[in-house]
């Protein structure tokens, strides 16, 4: 880590620092809890930590946990500090294609990255700035989860593409994977559906404040574009997997239809032979 950064938690001693975890069971155990509702109903709680830590850390322990530097301004600045800070969001970074965010409202300023944040603001501004960090955070996760499911769908479709207009009787066991990825594929709606829901923060008991960053982080980092082009691949998702669908149980039937007639075919064969024995018995 270069040496710039650790001066960070020099420009005044009242910086802190918070590792966010996120609860589905809405687990607060006592910890500074915000509650989300919107792409998916989470509890994300925040426990201090010394900054010193957090910036010697290569990054978060967990998958889903997002680290927190909050500065109030006023404080001289060490030489190159943006740029220094703009490493440490990066060792953060779970993916090199990650963009950074910045954004900010009147007296508060916010950079993301991924799993990191910086904050600058005012004590009293404090709280709704951590409100609209974690509940952007959520919504960015999403969006970025959406985006690598449909890569891998769009691979599973060039593969299934064949059984869209003929299946073959070796094809007709692909149904156990074709189901899952209709399944799969409705899930991503669903999460589409809620994630655009997400966006717009209807939830009332939010503050104008958090709102109005939440807003400037959302626009910073494309999410409506991000998410209005995935509708069209979602759908064309849905349609390609009720088409393969049709096919196969199309095929299973004549399968099945097949395979009756060979019964009945065989079933009078045996008939016939039956009466023919008998008949060659009785002379």
């Amino acid at each position: 880590m270069p040496n710039a950064v650790v001066e960070i938690d020099q420009w005044t001693g009242k910086a802190q620092a918070w590792r966010v975890t996120f609860d589905a069971e809405l687990q607060t155990e006592d910890r500074e809890t915000i509650i989300v509702r919107e792409p998916r109903t989470v509890a994300a709680m925040l426990a201090s930590v010394d900054i010193s830590t957090l910036l010697a850390s290569p990054g978060p322990e967990a998958t889903e946990m997002l680290e927190i530097i909050w500065l109030p301004p006023g404080a001289p600045e060490p030489p190159n500090a943006e740029r220094e800070l703009q490493a440490w969001l990066a060792l953060g970074a779970r993916s090199p294609e990650s963009a950074p965010v910045r954004a900010g409202i009147r007296t508060v300023r916010v950079f993301w990255r991924d799993t990191r944040a910086f904050i600058c603001t005012g004590e009293q501004q404090l709280p709704d700035a951590l409100d609209a960090v974690v509940r952007f955070t959520v919504v960015a996760w999403e969006t970025e989860q959406l985006e690598r499911a449909m890569q891998s769908t769009w691979r599973s479709i060039h593969k299934d593409r064949p059984m869209t207009h003929a299946v073959t009787r070796a094809q007709v066991k692909n149904q156990r994977h074709v189901n899952e990825m209709t399944e799969f594929v409705w899930r991503m709606m669903e999460s589409l559906l809620r994630a655009e829901t997400a966006l717009e923060q209807l939830y009332s008991g939010l503050s104008e404040p958090s709102k109005r960053l939440y807003s400037e982080l959302v626009l910073a980092a494309s999410l409506y574009d991000r998410l209005e082009m995935l509708e069209d691949p979602i759908e064309y998702g849905i349609d390609h997997y009720e088409i393969v669908n049709t096919r196969l149980i199309e095929a299973g039937y004549a399968a099945k239809d097949r395979l009756n007639n060979m019964v009945w075919h065989v079933m009078e064969l045996t008939i016939i032979l039956l009466l023919t024995a008998d008949l060659l018995l009785r002379r």
